[in-house]
């Protein structure tokens, strides 16, 4: 297999093992929802746990209804400007839905979830949309929560801090935080599910939800956008077609092309060409080029043969 990628009118080209056979292309659009992990106060073993239920026929409606509007909340603020002043002061001073008890912004707010403050310019509208609406799709390295066990049997889940010798701090999502003693540690591991709750559909409205997202929108290094990140605001499409998002976080993405086994390789302007395998953007690039990358210049095409 010969991967070429285009550098304006320079070619480069590198090769990979013959790729074994496999069935035909496919894009997949990614589903799911995580479950928030007890984040209260630390649980006894001793005390009585409420058995996992099942999703079942009972429950279908339930879990469909939150889907459907997971979409709504999705389609709205992305055919939908928003107003970032608005979304300002949702993010800054909404009780319900907590930005700055994890987030940072030009130095306010708290530090236990990544610093927003560049947010605008390293992702696009999708990617906002879904980090809040499923933010366990996607956790950035280096935040991801903690599952703790005691040896008395305790469990608790939360981002682990620095704490004083001989101990751990572990904050909530709450921003509480609760002070674990080493000799105490039974068990600790990372989970897979995000501190940050689902369920902001549930606090907020469409026109409120659309406000926050262009608040992050507008966070750009220096007030100034990334290489391909000069298109903001709603998309526009003829009746009749409908968005569809396949992947998030890509910086400046100008072309594609999809493999025999299914993954699709996407250029980045800035140098990176990005995998998408089984409808997930993988986190290291396939390969990643000094380029130049103003203007129409920079990584701008790939070719699979």
């Amino acid at each position: 297999m010969v991967f070429t990628v285009s550098l304006t009118a320079l070619w480069y080209t590198c090769l990979s093992a013959q790729a074994p056979p496999a069935p035909p292309p496919t894009i997949v659009i990614r589903q799911g929802q995580g479950r928030l992990l007890p984040s209260r106060p630390f649980r006894r073993a001793d005390e009585a746990t409420p058995p996992l239920q099942r999703q079942d026929t009972a429950q279908a409606p339930s879990v469909a209804r939150s889907a459907a509007k997971r979409q709504f909340y999705e389609r709205h603020a992305l055919t939908h400007a928003g107003d970032p002043q608005r979304g300002r002061e949702i993010f800054r001073n909404d009780q319900r839905a907590k930005c700055a008890i994890c987030h940072k912004v030009s130095g306010q707010g708290g530090d236990i979830g990544p610093d927003l403050s560049h947010i605008g310019g390293k992702f696009d509208r999708p990617h906002l949309i879904e980090s809040l609406l499923e933010p366990s799709r996607q956790i950035v390295e280096g935040f991801r929560s903690s599952v703790i066990v005691t040896v008395d049997g305790r469990v608790a889940t939360g981002m682990v801090k620095e704490g004083p010798p001989g101990a751990i701090t572990l904050i909530d999502s709450d921003g509480k935080p609760q002070v674990i003693a080493t000799a105490n540690l039974l068990e600790r591991k990372e989970s897979a599910v995000s501190l940050m709750p689902e369920g902001i559909a549930e606090v907020l409205t469409p026109e409120q939800f659309t406000d926050l997202i262009a608040y992050l929108e507008s966070l750009w290094p220096g007030g100034k956008p990334t290489p391909g990140a000069a298109i903001t605001g709603p998309i526009q499409l003829p009746d009749g077609f409908e968005i569809r998002t396949i992947a998030t976080g890509l910086t400046g993405g100008t072309a594609l092309e999809t493999t025999a086994d299914g993954r699709v390789f996407v250029c980045e302007q800035t140098g990176a060409l990005r995998v998408i395998k089984d409808g997930v953007l993988l986190d290291k690039p396939f390969v990643k080029l000094d380029v130049d990358s103003t203007w129409e210049r920079g990584l701008i095409g790939v070719t699979v043969a």
